[in-house]
């Protein structure tokens, strides 16, 4: 999910920014960001990640999430969470952004997309060539934000999700 709304003459959109890497030592700020996008999107209590399982996830030899986080004034202010996936239908390998969040007072300062293109540059490090993302139907007014960058809509396409007790049947355990 995704949050990038503008607001104008915000007083965070002049603060100094520094984007880097995420590591799992910031589980705990990137699950506070990531319940802010939940609650942004009035459903906040879908997001049950804690920070010893976000941490976790980020830990192993093979990390199920990597990401870049953007700090102003010693606090995280923004998350960009992805994946690496492949596409059989483009033949290489792709940034799935899990979550893209900036808090409101920064949005003005163009960081949602700052953060989107240094996850590509490191996305380009795996040989990845495209993004893809999904986006909440409430998130009014996103779809511009992302398409000003370039995304275009799949029209067509569904998501569907299995969830954990459903998961645990299907794999018959």
């Amino acid at each position: 999910m995704a949050s990038n709304g503008k607001q104008q003459g915000v007083p965070g959109a002049k603060a100094r920014v520094n984007i880097r890497v995420a590591t799992p030592s910031d589980a705990e700020a990137i699950v506070g960001l990531v319940k802010a996008l939940a609650a942004h999107v009035g459903d906040e209590s879908q997001a049950t990640i804690t920070p010893q399982a976000m941490a976790e996830a980020g830990s192993s030899a093979h990390p199920l999430w990597r990401g870049v986080v953007a700090e102003a004034s010693d606090r995280m202010v923004g998350i960009c969470l992805y994946s690496i996936l492949y596409s059989t239908w483009i033949g290489s390998p792709g940034l799935y952004v899990i979550d893209l969040y900036v808090e409101p007072d920064f949005r003005d300062a163009q960081l949602g997309r700052r953060l989107l293109a240094e996850a590509a540059r490191q996305g380009r490090e795996f040989g990845c060539r495209f993004i893809r993302l999904d986006v909440d139907h409430r998130n009014g007014g996103v779809e511009g934000f992302y398409e000003q960058i370039g995304f275009v809509r799949r029209e067509g396409d569904s998501i569907f999700i299995l969830k954990p007790d459903r998961f645990d049947m299907l794999a018959g355990s």
